[in-house]
């Protein structure tokens, strides 16, 4: 497969951040519901790195600087974050006023950096303003990482590396539940091995994938695909340490095997276009949706509605949020960036 885009990969991110978007919709009204949803950002570093690979892996062995590539991913990330961000603070003040630590959060998080203030009640610390970029901070610290050293090293050293945190990850995950770690101030720490496995398994799934492309999937196997990844992040909790195993086992065989599967695809026809819409909203939808969320629950709280219409609101939640995360996509994003890369640092 020649097309660096990985179109059914593209909408597999699409669908896991629809995913993303049902579990903050649900948490309000439902907080231990879709108890494994939250690993479709494990998913995100994963895919994340075996992306960049495709589109810049030979360019940063060939010589891009660190301070292009860098420049690349921000320019990627930014007008996108920086919307979400301002949203959110838009929210907080409107409820709370503007204040000091508010604005340090602003600036901080504008920068791709944590605030140690958590805010009020549901505004905590790190990403408060906006909960969602909270892995924008530690995609930043993988690309660095990828760019200065992962991206140079053999696919054996990979291997290696892999496993080294794969025992880490296990270890840690026997005492500490990893999957909610990385959005508070006080965890950062934790969240870095969070981060560092899954994408140092993508950058082994692209060696191997390079080394030994597989043949495409048909219509059955790329449906099975794509249930693999719904029902692995639906999955309902079965408590203690069945949960750890599970989220090891997520990320350690179901994922991998959706990308290196998926890597081979070339969806064709109507799936073409589906699979390029979802991946053409999936940031968006994923750094924009918490303050949309927002504001439709405060509108919910404030009417009388039954409860048993909850699933349909969450359903116009998730409509809402993709045709807004479109919108700003198509005209915001898309002109912002082409403005920004007039200037090409060297």
């Amino acid at each position: 497969m020649k097309d660096s885009r990985l179109l059914f990969l593209d909408g597999c991110r699409g669908v896991a951040a629809i995913i993303v978007v049902l579990l903050h919709a649900c948490a309000p009204f439902w907080p231990q519901a879709l108890a494994f949803a939250n690993l479709a950002v494990d998913f995100f570093f994963m895919l994340s790195a075996f992306v960049l690979m495709q589109a810049y892996g030979e360019r940063l062995r060939k010589g891009l600087s660190l301070r292009r590539f860098m420049y690349i991913r921000w320019l990627r990330l930014f007008p996108l974050h920086a919307s979400g961000l301002l949203m959110g603070f838009l929210l907080f003040s409107a409820r709370y006023g503007v204040n000091s630590e508010s604005l340090l959060s602003f600036g901080l998080n504008l920068a791709f950096l944590p605030s140690p203030h958590a805010l009020a009640p549901g505004w905590p610390s790190a990403f408060g303003l906006n909960i969602p970029a909270w892995s924008l901070f530690f995609e930043w610290i993988a690309n660095i990482l990828l760019g200065l050293l992962l991206v140079h090293l053999s696919p054996l050293a990979i291997r290696r590396v892999c496993i080294v945190l794969g025992v880490l990850y296990a270890i840690q995950l026997s005492g500490q539940d990893l999957l909610w770690v990385g959005g508070h101030f006080d965890d950062l720490h934790l969240g870095v091995l969070r981060v560092l496995y899954p994408f140092s398994l993508g950058i082994w799934l692209w060696h191997a994938w390079k080394a030994s492309p597989g043949k495409a999937a048909g219509p059955a196997g790329q449906s099975a695909l794509l249930a693999l990844l719904v029902l692995t992040l639906l999955a309902p909790s079965a408590g203690g340490k069945l949960d750890a195993l599970y989220m090891f086992c997520a990320i350690s065989l179901a994922f991998p095997l959706i990308i290196r599967l998926g890597a081979d695809i070339e969806p064709q026809g109507q799936l073409a276009g589906l699979m390029g819409f979802l991946g053409h909203i999936s940031y968006g939808l994923y750094v924009t949706h918490a303050s949309v969320l927002r504001i439709l629950t405060n509108i919910w709280r404030s009417h009388d509605f039954d409860a048993s219409l909850l699933p349909l609101f969450f359903l116009l939640e998730i409509g809402v949020a993709a045709l807004f995360a479109w919108l700003l996509t198509r005209w915001f994003d898309t002109p912002a960036r082409a403005t920004l890369t007039r200037w090409r640092p060297a």
